[in-house]
């Protein structure tokens, strides 16, 4: 598994993770292709999201898929109707090199079609989301994750600016001075393969 740090220190990702890229760093997506190529792996799996990887639009993710000998499967997290140019290198590129293309709406699927010319051969849809389920109460699992008699608040997805997640943070300290029990639980969101970390911040 490959994981993509934004900070030079990196993260304790654990085993799972075997290879590390700094996001910036273009040869460390070109080292990238060697240790896909030798150690034995069927496919890859990209996760892709704006910001996330390094060079123009995210473009060093291209010095892997240009190169890399194995089938790509690519699902898509943000899709644009108005890229910019350099998005739109980026993004027809990416449609180009992988040979299936997952989607989360059905309006991911247009915009994939109208504006990148994506064969509709090549995408898949995966609804956003779980499949409706029977209520279970959720003080019955808290337990499992040390969150018994919290009141969890939980942020899902990419680190990134302008969700207001440093808000939250700032107003925590005064939040659990008259509410001790709540409890801010940040899941992050893989980056180039399912990897992912859990970040917890109380007050």
């Amino acid at each position: 598994m490959l994981a993509i740090n934004d900070v030079p220190e990196g993260y304790d990702y654990g085993q799972d993770v075997q290879f590390e890229i700094q996001e910036h760093r273009l040869r460390d997506y070109q080292e990238a292709v060697n240790f896909l190529r030798f150690n034995g792996f069927d496919m890859l799996c990209l996760q892709h999201e704006f910001r996330i990887y390094g060079g123009r639009s995210g473009s060093h993710i291209l010095a892997i898929l240009r190169e890399v000998d194995l089938p790509v499967v690519t699902t898509l997290h943000t899709i644009l109707e108005e890229p910019s140019i350099d998005q739109r290198r980026v993004m027809d590129e990416i449609v180009r090199q992988s040979e299936r293309l997952v989607v989360m709406t059905e309006r991911g699927r247009t915009i994939l079609r109208e504006v990148h010319s994506a064969p509709a051969a090549k995408i898949d849809l995966i609804a956003h989301g779980i499949p409706e389920t029977p209520f279970v109460d959720p003080s019955s699992l808290k337990d499992q994750f040390g969150v018994e008699g919290k009141k969890v608040l939980l942020t899902f997805g990419l680190l990134s600016p302008g969700k207001g997640i440093e808000y939250v943070i700032q107003a925590l300290p005064e939040i659990t001075r008259t509410h001790p029990e709540v409890m801010y639980t940040c899941s992050v969101r893989p980056t180039l393969t399912s990897c992912a970390r859990r970040v917890s911040v109380t007050g």
